[in-house]
């Protein structure tokens, strides 16, 4: 059911997502296990998942960012250009390259993670920690924990928080972006 409705998400919100990476053997808490994917990849609507770790220091299901640039992230092993949205055990591109890009429905995909995780980090690139205030409206509407971090210490505060199995979500913006 789950899967069925993250599909759906997928195609109907203007394709916010592409590039979708599944680290296998997701942590105890549920999150979007089962997920093939959420992002349609190709003008053909065709799906595309990657699902070989290969990182093990934390585990072998566990998602970290490993480094990030002004344009990229390396997740897993993964380059990922853009911006990206990380989970535990599910790391994608995401379509806003910039806070004035961010809506909320660009955000909505967070009401399906279930159980609901625990805090939001936000990296907001090298610029200003201040989000628009649509978004910080949004998160207090949802009752949802989150931290506007530069990008730099979002990662690093992701990758802590997943090492202590919290369950988590990051939406990182490139370094570079302002």
């Amino acid at each position: 059911m789950a899967v069925r409705a993250l599909r759906s998400f997928g195609r109907s919100s203007g394709r916010v997502f592409f590039g979708i990476q599944r680290i296998r053997n997701p942590p105890r808490w549920g999150g979007l296990r089962g997920l093939k994917c959420m992002a349609d990849t190709s003008e053909q609507g065709s799906y595309v998942t990657h699902s070989q770790p290969t990182t093990y220091s934390l585990g072998e299901w566990m998602t970290q960012i490993q480094s990030f640039s002004d344009i990229y992230f390396v997740v897993n092993g993964y380059r990922m250009g853009g911006s990206i949205v990380a989970l535990p055990n599910l790391v994608a591109q995401w379509k806003p390259q910039t806070l004035d890009e961010i809506t909320p429905s660009c955000l909505s995909f967070l009401e399906l993670i279930s159980p609901e995780t625990e805090c939001v980090v936000i990296g907001t690139g090298k610029g200003s920690t201040k989000l628009p205030l649509t978004i910080e409206r949004w998160f207090r509407d949802k009752k949802m924990t989150f931290e506007a971090l530069p990008t730099s210490s979002a990662v690093s505060t992701f990758n802590l928080l997943c090492g202590e199995n919290r369950r988590v979500a990051a939406i990182l913006l490139p370094a570079g972006s302002s």
